[in-house]
């Protein structure tokens, strides 16, 4: 069984695993690296871009998390928005 002190319900020990992750950010305090790396390497199992719905789902985050992760990964350059109905993101170089 997981150590919630470490490691939130659903997160896996290994961040760029697809392992499934059901989460709210209130209960993952230090742990965003984890969710960032764990979204970046669901991104990349993509193929390196993806509809932020299909990304969403693979995660099996909630909107509000998906979101939160996603702009900060925006606001450091690690993704870039694209088009598409629902909006999409890409793995930026």
């Amino acid at each position: 069984m997981p150590d919630h002190a470490t490691h939130p319900p659903g997160i896996s020990p290994t961040p760029s695993s697809l392992v499934p992750a059901s989460t709210q950010l209130s209960d993952v305090g230090s742990n965003d690296d984890d969710l960032y790396d764990e979204y970046l390497g669901a991104l990349a199992a993509l193929g390196g871009s993806a509809g932020n719905g299909r990304l969403r789902d693979v995660l099996e985050w909630d909107e509000v998390s998906y979101d939160t992760i996603k702009t900060e990964l925006l606001n450091q350059g690690l993704i870039l928005p694209g088009r598409g109905r629902g909006g999409s993101v890409t793995l930026a170089d």
